[in-house]
């Protein structure tokens, strides 16, 4: 495992049986028509839910931020039935301390006040944008599921409320099921910040 509020630790292992799972459902949502995953048109970055450090720009879509120190925001709108897809790009990103760096990913909307706080990112069920590990909501620590993602990336979630399921991806590829289920809706896209970097919604 990997702790958020440290530099380093070592990696966990998931069965093979998590693996064949994983790679199942991958292959179920690449032959899901693309009509039934709702695109994430029309979601904003919450102006008044985000940690005291960021700044917002770009009409809502920017996440700005130059600081060590954890600090979140959600999204302008909640998951509550469906398949969903939000993407955003890692414009910018420097290292300053912190090797998770940000966490991409959902939360339960109830916790959107402590996505505010120097706690951030434990209330998220995402992904690891600095290391490429998958971290679950009420956790401090990190699970082996990619390698890191690098400034320019775009990077997708896709939830599936139905299943309770977070998959991501990477410049359009799978990078499999991070979570198959549990993640319960209703949910908000949520984004924490530990480094210097911005990060723009997208299409």
């Amino acid at each position: 495992e990997r702790f958020g509020g440290a530099g380093g630790g070592g990696s966990g292992a998931g069965g093979v049986s998590g693996h064949v799972e994983a790679a199942a459902m991958a292959v179920r949502y690449q032959q899901r028509a693309k009509s039934t995953i709702r695109s994430s048109t029309g979601v904003l970055w919450h102006p008044e839910v985000h940690g005291p450090q960021i700044t917002l720009s770009n009409g809502g879509r920017t996440v700005y931020q130059a600081s060590s120190n954890w600090n979140g925001v959600v999204a302008n709108h909640q998951f509550k039935n469906g398949i969903h897809r939000v993407s955003v790009r890692i414009d910018s990103m420097v290292y300053v301390g912190n090797i998770w760096q940000a966490v991409f990913g959902v939360c339960n909307p109830n916790a959107a006040g402590s996505i505010t706080s120097a706690a951030a990112f434990k209330d998220i069920s995402g992904l690891v944008i600095g290391t490429g590990d998958k971290t679950a909501a009420g956790s401090i620590h990190a699970d082996s599921y990619t390698v890191p993602i690098k400034q320019g990336a775009v990077v997708s979630l896709v939830y599936d409320s139905g299943h309770g399921s977070l998959e991501f991806f990477k410049d359009g590829t799978s990078l499999g099921v991070a979570f198959a289920e549990g993640i319960h809706p209703p949910v908000v896209p949520a984004l924490a910040i530990a480094s210097n970097c911005a990060i723009t919604l997208c299409e």
